[in-house]
C-alpha cells in the first residue's frame, strides 16, 4: 500500500485502485479499472442531496486517469501523483 499525506489530504493506492480521502477523512475519490468517483464531501452530499461532482463507469484507460487527477486537484486541490497510477494502466 502506498500513501501520500498532504494538509488537504491523503491518496492511498494498492496497485489496483486509489482512494483519495480529506483532511477530515472523509473518501472523496476513488479511481481503479472499473471506474472513477469524485464526489462531494459528505456534509455537502446531506445538505445537497448529490453525490457525484464527477462519476464514470468503467473501463478505465490513461485518459480516465487523467480525467481523475484532473478533478481531484480542481475540486480538492489534492495532488495524485504518478505513483500512484494502477499498475493495468503502467503494463499497457
Amino acid at each position: 500500500m502506498k500513501g501520500t499525506v498532504t494538509a488537504q489530504g491523503s491518496v492511498e493506492s494498492d496497485g489496483r485502485t486509489v482512494w483519495v480521502h480529506t483532511s477530515d477523512g472523509c473518501c472523496v475519490g476513488r479511481f481503479s479499472r472499473s471506474g472513477i468517483d469524485v464526489h462531494y464531501e459528505m456534509k455537502t452530499q446531506l445538505d445537497l442531496g448529490v453525490v457525484c461532482l464527477d462519476c464514470k463507469a468503467g473501463p478505465t484507460d490513461l485518459a480516465d486517469w487523467e480525467r481523475f487527477r484532473k478533478g481531484i486537484w480542481e475540486f480538492y486541490q489534492i495532488y495524485v501523483t504518478e505513483a500512484h497510477k494502477p499498475r493495468f494502466l503502467r503494463d499497457g
